[in-house]
């Protein structure tokens, strides 16, 4: 989805460019020459760009050798992680543009790996669409990303991947917590967890209520009494050794209708989430594989 290229911004053929700026002087000297630069005083008289708080201001551009629309983005410093937040929202606005293809470039100072990874991890997650169970699905889908920076290196590259694993990765734990628990039963979570991994280099040992039995786990069992679904427990290894290995541990009661005498009845529309725990670890194996990560 994402590429790094040194090729400007300007020349790019994507459908929309975002431009973050973190001042309107350095965003009118980036502009300087372009098509585009026409719009500046406009923008800034409507202070629809400005050197504070988060601003968007669209464009549309008259020259058709480069992106349809430039979009000018200004994160909220005052905000934490400002730049993913920024890209979040800044793709979202893109998507109702029904944009296919974008390019990215931060014109007021030297393109950082960390800013590579709030770049990539804020459009990957502001892109996100859960619309599984909608019969008019007319969400737009970005297909390809142009990051665009002075200097394509190694680390530029390796960061833009790595943060996109990342990112969709954390997608995955969002399909699955947003999953109702009548699609989403414990073993139908353990097909999925082999589906996953199917083509990867974990090893997977699902545990049963029998061996659940043998193995003397009574709360567990205890609490598998109050559903008609067999009750499963997962173990996922990821570069086996004898070494002593780290332990990501995830709660993943896909439903949970026990605590009603605590619990207000309108907090089960929620319960469904009780998962999110063991979601959270398989998607943090998952990226885990996809970087390629030596832990174990």
């Amino acid at each position: 989805m994402f590429q790094v290229s040194n090729k400007s911004i300007f020349s790019s053929p994507a459908d929309c460019a975002i431009l973050f700026y973190q001042s309107t002087s350095d965003l009118k000297k980036f502009l300087s020459k372009q098509s585009v630069s026409e719009s500046f005083n406009l923008l800034k008289s409507t202070k629809q760009i400005s050197d504070s708080g988060y601003k968007e201001a669209l464009v549309e551009n008259q020259d058709k050798k480069g992106p349809s629309y430039f979009l000018f983005v200004h994160p909220d410093e005052k905000r934490f992680d400002s730049l993913r937040k920024a890209a979040g929202a800044a793709i979202r606005r893109c998507k109702s543009l029904e944009a296919k293809s974008l390019s990215i470039a931060v014109c007021d100072s030297k393109t950082t790996t960390k800013t590579i990874q709030d770049i990539v991890e804020g459009t990957v997650l502001g892109a996100y669409d859960f619309n599984t169970y909608k019969s008019d699905k007319k969400t737009s889908t970005v297909k390809s990303i142009t990051l665009c920076v002075d200097t394509v290196t190694a680390a530029l590259t390796k960061t833009a991947k790595e943060a996109e694993a990342v990112a969709k990765a954390q997608n995955i734990a969002r399909d699955l917590t947003n999953l109702p628990p009548n699609d989403l039963s414990p073993k139908n979570f353990v097909d999925f967890a082999k589906k996953l991994f199917k083509s990867s280099p974990v090893e997977i040992k699902v545990i049963d209520k029998k061996q659940a039995e043998k193995l003397g786990m009574n709360a567990f069992l205890a609490v598998a009494r109050g559903s008609v679904e067999a009750p499963y427990l997962l173990e996922i290894t990821l570069n086996k050794s004898s070494a002593k290995p780290v332990v990501l541990v995830g709660k993943g009661v896909t439903f949970d209708s026990g605590g009603l005498s605590l619990k207000p009845a309108s907090s089960m529309m929620q319960m469904n989430g009780d998962m999110g725990g063991a979601a959270a670890v398989l998607a943090a194996l998952h990226a885990l594989v996809e970087t390629g990560s030596k832990k174990h």
